[in-house]
């Protein structure tokens, strides 16, 4: 709560003298653009308004969302856009800025000092700030007048907080939409199942913004079945081929391979063991850069091991692929090229910025990483992305797996044919017959809506389900947490799975145990608030909607 002594001013003030709103008349829009912008537009006067902008990789949804803050910046009201990373803010940002002014712009994120997120709330409750960009906390920011949310690549899952208290951002700004009279806007490519449903069902209105208004012509998918290829080898021939046409016409190329690192598996050559995390038993990663082990699930690290703690053999293999030995790989092919890295790893407290900033710039050829480079990042130099291990998305026990790869794959070729040129995105992978792989071959998103709503159906999965996670860790965790689930699985609509030991859990969260509950309605939330109240769930975190089951 503020001090009684800050006082705020009205809620409507007219713009300040040196802030008259931009023209916008050297932007023009394409026609379903347009009627994207007028169907917004009309509800702006009103109260809450619900929109998905389902717009095809460069199909103008950014021009929607200046036009969408031109048009509140006018009414004196402020616009919030929120971005799944803050690795990829710095280009919408400077997009922003060179249309409103730097000074009406701002930049929220969780590397801020208490000082100067303090001095932008203040900026921002004043009505000094026209428009806030910022990753998954923005959402919480005050304002003096909201007057819209933007939720740039809704489908992301780092929108979902996934520790206490487990907020979903995207449900978080359309309460607070509702609650200050606002239009809430989702957009994506590749929306999240649930968006689309909830879309098609009525309850929020859906907008299609199909192709792409610069010239140049849609990527090309071509998909390389890896069964045939040579076994050990990280590049298909089609991929190396087309990775020398692109660099001959000076153009570059992105490689997704969605594992940090440089070898996944470090494993014994005398007994065969795959050295593992003394915390949580997952595999130890090899770090190349500082020569280490490290464990990708609870963070445990350590020296690279001289001995095998099974059979104390001194000979190791480096088995697999990460970000880091593809980097290098590509540095021995294309010895005349340079080659960037992004990666948690390699982005560290900048988010990945400088990284961006060079390759924008064209200061290198090729950019290899983790799912961060498949982001919405706009390089017009790129004519070529490719993916090593396509497959590898589609083995995690999840039922949202297939939707996470598809959302990437599509994301991905989105950064190819940004520019004037076509683009051309390889697939490697050894089941090209899944049916992500074949719609993202089709082009067709809603083709792969169909399939996977039909399975989610079949097996009673979100959207036609609540999902409630319950775990807890401690020596008698089993018999708690499942007492807890068993009262609650009582209620007529609820299914309980459950309980398991989770992996990846190191330290005082060594022992973790969860279980998921499946409903079909709300009683079994009322429940939850009346077990709480009793006790019954101390020492138990309870995430409702999880965004991962695993």
């Amino acid at each position: 709560m503020l001090p009684a002594s800050v006082k705020l001013p009205s809620r409507k003030l007219s713009a300040p003298p040196d802030q008259t709103p931009p023209s916008e008349s050297g932007f023009l829009l394409t026609g379903r653009q347009k009627e994207a912008v007028s169907a917004i537009e009309k509800s702006l006067p009103g109260g809450y308004a619900g929109f998905l902008l389902h717009g095809d990789t460069a199909s103008g949804k950014t021009e929607v969302y200046m036009h969408l803050a031109g048009r509140l910046i006018s009414r004196s009201r402020q616009l919030l856009v929120l971005v799944p990373e803050i690795a990829i803010t710095a280009q919408l940002v400077d997009r922003f800025r060179a249309r409103f002014g730097s000074a009406r712009t701002a930049l929220w994120h969780s590397g801020m000092t208490p000082v100067r997120k303090g001095a932008l709330i203040m900026k921002l409750l004043k009505g000094d700030v026209d428009i806030l960009i910022g990753t998954r906390s923005a959402v919480f920011a005050p304002f003096r007048d909201l007057g819209g949310i933007v939720i740039d690549e809704e489908h992301d899952p780092s929108y979902k907080e996934q520790s206490s208290p487990y907020y979903d951002a995207r449900k978080v700004a359309g309460m607070r939409c509702r609650i200050e009279s606002a239009v809430l806007v989702e957009a994506s490519a590749t929306p999240e199942v649930e968006s689309m449903h909830t879309a098609l069902s009525g309850e929020t209105e859906l907008l299609r913004l199909p192709g792409k208004p610069a010239p140049g012509g849609r990527t090309r998918v071509e998909v390389v079945d890896m069964r045939h290829e040579k076994k050990g080898f990280f590049f298909s021939r089609r991929l190396l081929s087309a990775l020398e046409e692109t660099l001959e016409k000076k153009a570059q190329a992105v490689i997704l391979i969605n594992r940090r690192g440089y070898a996944p598996y470090v494993v014994c050559k005398t007994c065969g063991e795959n050295i593992k995390c003394p915390e949580c038993s997952g595999g130890l990663v090899y770090h190349s850069a500082n020569r280490s082990l490290l464990c990708h699930f609870c963070g445990f690290s350590r020296a690279l091991v001289r001995k095998c703690p099974l059979c104390q053999g001194e000979v190791f293999r480096y088995s697999g692929a990460g970000t880091q030995r593809v980097a290098a790989a590509l540095e021995k092919i294309f010895p005349d090229e340079k080659v960037l890295r992004l990666d948690s790893d390699a982005a560290g407290k900048s988010g990945g910025e400088r990284i961006f900033r060079s390759f924008l710039d064209r200061r290198c050829s090729i950019l290899v990483g983790t799912r961060l480079v498949a982001k919405g990042w706009d390089f017009p130099g790129v004519e070529l992305t490719g993916v090593i291990n396509a497959e590898a998305g589609l083995m995690v026990p999840d039922f949202r797996a297939p939707e996470r790869v598809y959302d990437l794959l599509s994301q991905l070729a989105g950064r190819a044919s940004r520019g004037s040129a076509s683009g051309r995105l390889i697939v490697q992978t050894l089941n090209p017959g899944h049916y992500a792989v074949r719609a993202l071959l089709e082009g067709d998103y809603m083709s792969f809506y169909e399939q996977e709503i039909k399975n989610r159906e079949g097996s009673g999965f979100p959207p036609f389900s609540r999902l409630i996670s319950l775990s807890a860790s401690g020596e008698r965790v089993p018999a708690r947490l499942g007492k807890a689930a068993e009262n609650l699985s009582r209620i007529p609509g609820t299914e309980l799975l459950g309980p398991v030991r989770l992996p990846g859990r190191g330290g005082r969260r060594r022992n973790t145990w969860k279980v998921l509950l499946k409903t079909r309605g709300e009683a079994v939330r009322k429940e939850l608030l009346e077990t709480g109240a009793r006790g019954g769930l101390n020492g138990i975190r309870v995430n409702v909607d999880p965004g991962d089951i695993t």
